[in-house]
Order: structure tokens, then sequence, then C-alpha cells
């Protein structure tokens, strides 16, 4: 997939990334978020362009990468880590069976209070674990640095089907200004 990423065209990206973000509404607060991140790279590269214009330009140096903390979902550099910029809870969501939010809850008509639709909407009949903090209590119990994804290194196996390819699979999507994304 990252290679297919790498070589799609700048447009692509875009219009992925903003139909991406009009359907949820988290990615969108990523996204942003990685932006803010970025930003200072790009008003630097900005100045360096003005300053450049009529000499011989040098080479600009790469942007960093923006990770997405595994702990607490947040946009960092590495180079900006520092060692209580994460603040997240090392434990689960378990079921508060003395939470109001369970007291007019009929599982016959709503289905089980305990499952992880719940746990994600209905925070507060849940507690940490870690620290029997309510669940609707987002800020951390945890403070350390930001922790990168490992990368994924597998390989997937490839088909007949796979190699010949539509033209969506293979890439070629043509020109896409007049062709919005929709997922």
């Amino acid at each position: 997939m990252s290679s297919r990423l790498d070589s799609a065209p700048n447009e692509v990206i875009r219009q992925i990334l903003r139909a991406v973000c009009e359907k949820d509404p988290v990615i969108k607060k990523k996204a942003l978020n990685c932006l803010d991140q970025y930003a200072e790279y790009y008003d630097e590269s900005e100045r360096q362009e003005e300053v450049t214009v009529g000499t011989k330009r040098k080479a600009q140096p790469p942007f960093p990468i923006v990770h997405l903390c595994v702990n607490c979902g947040e946009a960092f550099l590495e180079e900006e880590n520092e060692d209580d910029a994460c603040c997240y809870h090392e434990g689960d969501l378990e079921y508060d069976w003395e939470s109001p939010t369970w007291e007019d809850w009929d599982e016959r008509i709503f289905g089980p209070r305990d499952n992880d639709r719940n746990r994600r909407d209905h925070p507060a009949g849940f507690v940490w674990e870690c620290c029997d903090e309510p669940g609707d209590n987002t800020m951390g119990c945890t403070s350390a640095p930001h922790e990168a994804p490992v990368p994924s290194h597998k390989r997937k196996k490839v088909s007949a089907e796979s190699v010949s390819g539509s033209e969506e699979e293979t890439g070629n999507l043509g020109s896409t200004q007049d062709q919005p994304i929709e997922l």
C-alpha cells in the first residue's frame, strides 16, 4: 500500500484525504494535527525559496516524518518528542456496574452493555482498570514520550488476478480534476 501512496499524484492524495476527513471527524482531527506539526517546516521552506530567487538553489532538507502515537493517537515529530509529551491510560476500560449510565438500560432493547461499541459511545459506563477513573476521563494516568508505530515488513502474496488488476488497482486513474472521491 505504501508504494501506491508514494506514487499517487498529489491531487489524488488530496482528494482521498478530503473524502476520508469528511466521513470521520477523528481522522480529520489527526490530519489537521499532522499539518500543524509540519507548519513550521512549510514556513521555513517558503522563506528559503524567497531568499534563493535568482540564485542557485541548494537542496531542500527533507520534511521530517510525522508519527501518530500508538498510545494517545496524537501527531508528533521525533525531534520534538519530550519525556512527558504523551498522556494515556495503560489499562483497558472495564464495565462499571454502578454507573448511572446503565440505570434505564434494557438489554432486550439496547443489547448487551459490555461491548466495544458502548465503550466508544458510552465511556462513562466504564472505568479504566489502570487507575479506576471514569471511562470518559480522557486525560491519561501515565506520562511518557510519544511512541511511534513499528513498521510492518510483511509481504503480501501476489495472485494472478492482482498482477493483471483493474485500472483502480494498477493506479491508472487518469485525470482526477473533476472526479471527487466518495467513500
